[in-house]
This record gives C-alpha cells, sequence and structure tokens, in this order.
C-alpha cells in the first residue's frame, strides 16, 4: 500500500501513429498505441475490474499493457493451434488477462487470512494476477520463433533478440519464421528472463516486499511448481484455457485467416459458470494441512521435550 500512497497522476503521452506502407511477407513494426487501439473494449473491461485510481494505472498499468504490446508486436501465439493469426499473441494476452481478473474477483488472496489482510493486500494481490496473466506466455518469440528485421528501405538487420528488449529503431519491419524441433512448454519458463523490459520497476519492488505474494507470482511467470503458484497459478491456468478454448471453439477458417471467436463476455460467462470452489477447496485444504503439520511438529517438540525432562 505504501507504493500506491506515493504515486501521484502524470499527464498521458500522446502517440502520433506513423504506419510504413505495406511490404509482402514483412509486418511493419508499429507503436504500442497502435497495437492497443483495436483492443479499447477489452482495455477499458481490465481498467474497470482493476479499480485502482488514474495514478496507479499510469504508473502500473499502463506501462505494463504498452510493453507487452509494443514487445510481441503482431506476432501469433502459435503456428498451428491457439491465437495462430496476426496479433494472435497479444489478443491471447489480454484475453487471458481480463479472464484472470474476472475469476480473481471469487477468490480470497492470500487464502485463510482476515478481513483487514485481504484488504490490505488487495490491490497486490491483483497485480500479480494480472501481470502473470499477461506474461504466461512471453518466452514464445525467444524458442518458438525467429524474427528477421530490416529497415524502411529494405536492409537486412538480421535476427531480433528479445531477450535483449522489444523491437527497436532502426528496425522497421519483421518477418516470422518458426524454429523446427522446437521443445514443448520451454517456452514458459522463460519469462523472469524478460520481465525487466515489461514490468515498471517499482511494480517489481512491490511484488518483492511481500514473499508470499512474489512466490506465487514467479512459480506461476517461470512454469514452476503447482503447489508454490497455488490459487494464483489455479487462476491463470483456468484463464489461459478459457481463451485458448474459445479461439479454437471459434476458427473454422484457414490459418491465415483472423479466427472468428465466440465473443469474450461468452467466454467469461462460462468461465464463471464452472465451479470456482473447487479452486478456493483446494487452497482451503492447504491450509488445513500445513495446520496439521505444524500441530504434529508441535506435538513432537512437546513430546521430546516430556522425555527430555
Amino acid at each position: 500500500m505504501g507504493l500506491l500512497k506515493r504515486l501521484r497522476a502524470a499527464p498521458a503521452e500522446a502517440i502520433a501513429p506513423a504506419v510504413p506502407e505495406s511490404t509482402p511477407g514483412w509486418l511493419p513494426v508499429l507503436s504500442p498505441g497502435e497495437l492497443l487501439q483495436p483492443h479499447a473494449a477489452v482495455l477499458a473491461q481490465v481498467r474497470q475490474q482493476v479499480g485502482v485510481p488514474i495514478a496507479h494505472w499510469n504508473a502500473l498499468y499502463q506501462p505494463l499493457l504498452e510493453g507487452y504490446a509494443a514487445f510481441v508486436q503482431q506476432l501469433p501465439a502459435s503456428e498451428a493451434h491457439h491465437h495462430r493469426e496476426r496479433g494472435g499473441l497479444l489478443q491471447h494476452g489480454l484475453d487471458t488477462t481480463l479472464t484472470a481478473l474476472t475469476l480473481r474477483r471469487g477468490i480470497l488472496l492470500p487464502p485463510g487470512s482476515t478481513a483487514e489482510h485481504l484488504a490490505e493486500k488487495q490491490d497486490v494481490w491483483t497485480y500479480a494476477t494480472a501481470s502473470a496473466a499477461l506474461l504466461h506466455d512471453l518466452g514464445k518469440p525467444v524458442v518458438d520463433q525467429q524474427i528477421a528485421l530490416r529497415t524502411r528501405d529494405g536492409c537486412e538487420l538480421g535476427r531480433w533478440n528479445p531477450l535483449a528488449g522489444p523491437i527497436r529503431p532502426p528496425a522497421a519491419y519483421y518477418s516470422i519464421h518458426y524454429v523446427r524441433g522446437r521443445r514443448y512448454r520451454l517456452h514458459t519458463r522463460l519469462p523472469p528472463m524478460l520481465t525487466h523490459h515489461l514490468v515498471p520497476a517499482q511494480a517489481l519492488e512491490w511484488l518483492v516486499q511481500d514473499l508470499d505474494v512474489f512466490e506465487a507470482w514467479l512459480a506461476v511467470i517461470s512454469g514452476g511448481d503447482s503447489e508454490l503458484a497455488g490459487p494464483l497459478g489455479q487462476i491463470i491456468h483456468q484463464a489461459d484455457g478459457v481463451s485458448v478454448a474459445g479461439d479454437l471453439g471459434g476458427d473454422s477458417g484457414p490459418v491465415a485467416a483472423v479466427a472468428a471467436r465466440r465473443p469474450l463476455a461468452e467466454r467469461l460467462a462460462a468461465a464463471l459458470r464452472r465451479p470456482l470452489r473447487a479452486v478456493a477447496a483446494e487452497a482451503a485444504q492447504g491450509e488445513v494441512r500445513q495446520q496439521a503439520d505444524r500441530q504434529q511438529g508441535q506435538q513432537q517438540a512437546d513430546h521430546a521435550a516430556a522425555l527430555a525432562a
């Protein structure tokens, strides 16, 4: 909460698009504003779900969303599976984020806390939810795709190195090629190597100040231990599944075509009809197991002390 209190409103920077002319086989490098404009409705819903003041939105969420858009550009999320069309990775990230935030409203984080503690940690858990959902597939351009770059006048620049950050000038165009013999789900372990390019430094500092939040968040974005990820991991997993199923369920056209998806509102409604209580129940069971372990440990210590006496 200390970070949120320190933030002050700052005027939004105007974005002046300068879209290059289309080049066959190459996509133009676009600004975050150009990339996010078609998703204005989803972004408005994300902002509503987050429910933070404009100062906090501008400082924490807007840079994250713009950084993600600048990084993934119009890359597809896969070659022949979900969100395989142009811009699919951006669409999937935003859909998953909105769905995760909607699901998060039905889950108390952290589980087993008092009302005061839940209220105190609400905003940081919400940010962890949004950022983990957005970043969960960020490693795909690193190991699943190879992106060739060129300047506006056609000079070849070689391959983009995502580990060095988003595509920058003088690159003006890029083309997408898929790595053959890709290692299944290796991309899920890479987002921690990329987050500093997208997540504001003050947001990372905020997350790490609460080790329970940070441990769960890190487990999610590194494809790590599901027990460490806890309810946060379950939320992201379910939201990811809703986005994937919604895209595949509505895609009846060729690979190159833009998929005809079920409306996002319909997919969210379907997700919310699923038994969210199961997520909460699993979290509660975890709390019960931890309490039982603590009680057993105390009993063993008491028994040892009695024998020593």
